[in-house]
């Protein structure tokens, strides 16, 4: 028997865990930044129409700037600061991840089991893919590991809801030809970025426009499309103990390595290193498994 619920997964509305990540960076304010200036000087970006490779770049500018920034079919989007607005807004229902120093419209609704049950999943995991290589101990819990993933689940699709997948949808084109502008190298060149890499280009953008923005920006980047995948296998999966068990196996367990790498620059919580000490100090005796961390872990969240 299905313990997953009847509600389906939305399409495509794990691209806002996606879009989360790379709005972190500031990105949406560096690119504002340039279509300002763009559109009212040739001091920072000159391009002539007349040059074809130019005015492609202008073509592709213009583009990506009435996506960022699309005109709404109601007034009441203006009333919030316009549509791109609504994106921290969705972070806030569907995560319940604030955006400190923003102004945008507070939802009354606000997801707020996603981040301590994602923590608790994590530790899981990453206890289970350290400790299976314990002769002595059994460090995994897929029963645990299961109950958890029913409440992300479940935390998730019930907090995707009215327009929630159209803004998700709408905003990955964007940002991913964010990507694709920070990719083009006539525009670098332009702005006069010798980078090569796309994170060191956004970091040369945000200096020569004056604004502030993540000293790691890859690792944003990397966490945005590992989060994706997560969040994506989470909604899309009838989850009972056998498939929670997966995650600990190849090949799930490389990919919780890549995650959890990503994690730790962004979020300061290395997992695999908290779970390598919890072995540690159990096998040796040195922890209480009624007050030690393996205990907790062993507890699943009601």
């Amino acid at each position: 028997m299905s313990g997953s619920g009847n509600i389906p997964p939305t399409p495509l509305s794990a691209s806002l865990i996606r879009i989360y990540y790379l709005y972190r960076t500031n990105m949406p304010k560096v690119f504002e930044a340039l279509f300002k200036s763009f559109l009212t000087s040739s001091k920072d970006l000159s391009l002539i129409p007349a040059i074809p490779q130019e005015s492609d770049l202008i073509t592709r500018i213009r583009e990506t700037m009435k996506l960022s920034f699309p005109v709404p079919d109601s007034m009441i989007p203006l009333w919030f600061g316009g549509v791109e607005r609504f994106l921290p807004n969705a972070f806030l229902r569907v995560y319940g991840y604030e955006i400190p120093g923003e102004r945008y419209p507070r939802s009354a609704t606000v997801n707020t089991a996603f981040n301590r049950t994602l923590d608790y999943v994590f530790r899981n995991i990453a206890l289970g893919i350290i400790g299976k290589r314990s002769t002595l101990l059994d460090f995994q819990n897929s029963g645990g590991l299961y109950e958890n993933l029913l409440v992300l689940k479940r935390s998730l699709v019930t907090n995707e809801t009215n327009l929630i997948n159209d803004i998700a949808k709408y905003f990955d084109v964007v940002y991913t030809d964010y990507l694709t502008l920070l990719e083009n190298d006539l525009l670098m060149n332009k702005l006069g970025i010798v980078a090569s890499g796309i994170d060191q280009r956004l970091i040369g953008m945000a200096q020569k426009f004056n604004i502030k923005t993540v000293s790691n920006p890859q690792a944003f980047f990397d966490l945005s499309e590992a989060m994706k995948m997560f969040i994506e296998k989470v909604e899309s999966t009838d989850w009972d103990t056998t498939t929670a068990a997966e995650l600990y196996n190849p090949p799930n367990d490389n990919t919780f390595k890549i995650l959890f790498s990503a994690y730790v620059p962004v979020w300061g919580i290395d997992y695999l290193q908290m779970a390598t000490v919890t072995i540690r100090q159990v096998l040796a005796g040195q922890s209480s498994m009624s007050t030690s961390t393996y205990g907790a872990l062993q507890q699943p969240i009601r």
